[in-house]
């Protein structure tokens, strides 16, 4: 470069703008991952150690017990529902 000249700003590292639906999309990504992870660990933790027996005392009956339950019923099938979306979201991803 001559002196007396000013520098010409690079292109190369200039980024695209990035659109607010992929910025919406990375940010779902992280944070679902996030409660995902808690919810897979927490899931275990139930199955393992929360269900008297443990996993191989698991049958049909149990699961439905979980699911038919006056109080908890409705969020076990949430929950289940919840982990196996996100899963599949981001096995997909």
């Amino acid at each position: 470069m001559l002196k007396g000249q000013t520098p010409q700003p690079s292109t190369e590292n200039h980024r695209q703008p990035v659109s607010s639906i992929e910025q919406t999309a990375w940010l779902f990504m992280r944070l679902s991952g996030v409660l995902l992870l808690f919810m897979a660990v927490g899931h275990l933790m139930y199955m393992y150690f929360i269900i008297p027996g443990g996993v191989s005392a698991i049958t049909y009956q149990v699961i439905l017990d979980r699911w038919t339950d006056p109080v908890w019923g409705f969020a076990a099938r949430l929950f289940d529902l919840l982990l196996l979306l996100l899963g599949l979201a981001h096995g997909g991803n």
